[in-house]
């Protein structure tokens, strides 16, 4: 669907960028956290897609051809991979096409509608996301859409500080898988946040009321966030 109105010419033009991957039966193609912008579509066979939730691993969806996956990466520069890929019990064949190549072809004139159309599927799937976040479970489908176009997936490193008290603020983020650390210099208790928690974002105080961050964040765990930075937050 991504393609569908490209004409023949356009259509051979865009197939000499792809190219063929081969998957054993369940073979690993990416993980979460990983920062690989391929886009890949299914030509034989079947893939399946998990996510994690808290320790556990859960298989969301098997797509088969002609189902596409990837496009969040390819057009957002600071996503990374949200799910784990694999071959199915048979195998898959992919259709792959890199970040490098895809750039390529700009300046086509088909090239900034599919982008706009890959753009609009990214922040659909996006949107979906922020479904599950119990603080935008009465938001409607059309506002989720819109935010869906201004959320960025971010890896974190177990360890790694994310926020630190005193700095400037750096945007609005929102656990999607993994836990954090909450801790300020003057209380010593630790307030710990994980995806699974009623209030699991952080950061907005900061950003509304416009001052320095008033915590320092730290991932204990490997974790995935939503991010939207100070711009598209205001």
């Amino acid at each position: 669907p991504v393609f569908k109105n490209l004409k023949e010419d356009e259509l051979d033009h865009l197939a000499c960028y792809f190219t063929l991957k081969t998957l054993e039966s369940n073979e690993k193609l990416f993980g979460i956290g990983d920062n690989d912008r391929t886009f890949y579509i299914i030509a034989e066979g079947q893939c399946t897609i998990s996510v994690k939730n808290g320790d556990q691993e859960h298989v969301i969806a098997t797509q088969g051809s002609p189902s596409h996956f990837g496009e969040i990466c390819l057009v957002q520069d600071d996503s990374i991979r949200s799910a784990n890929v694999f071959a199915a019990e048979k195998g898959a064949t992919l259709l792959s096409l890199t970040y490098a190549d895809w750039n390529l072809l700009k300046g086509l004139q088909w090239h900034s509608f599919a982008i706009r159309r890959l753009k609009v599927i990214a922040r659909h799937r996006l949107s979906s996301y922020l479904k599950n976040m119990h603080f935008l479970q009465n938001v409607d489908d059309t506002a989720l859409n819109l935010l869906g176009g201004i959320f960025h997936l971010k890896h974190v490193d177990v360890d790694e500080v994310i926020l630190k008290e005193g700095d400037q603020p750096k945007g609005f983020y929102v656990l999607a898988d993994g836990e954090v650390s909450v801790t300020t210099d003057s209380y010593a208790k630790v307030v710990t946040i994980s995806s699974t928690s009623d209030d699991n974002f952080f950061g907005e105080l900061a950003l509304i009321e416009k001052i320095p961050v008033s915590a320092t964040v730290k991932a204990t765990k490997d974790t995935l966030l939503l991010h939207v930075s100070p711009t598209a937050f205001q």
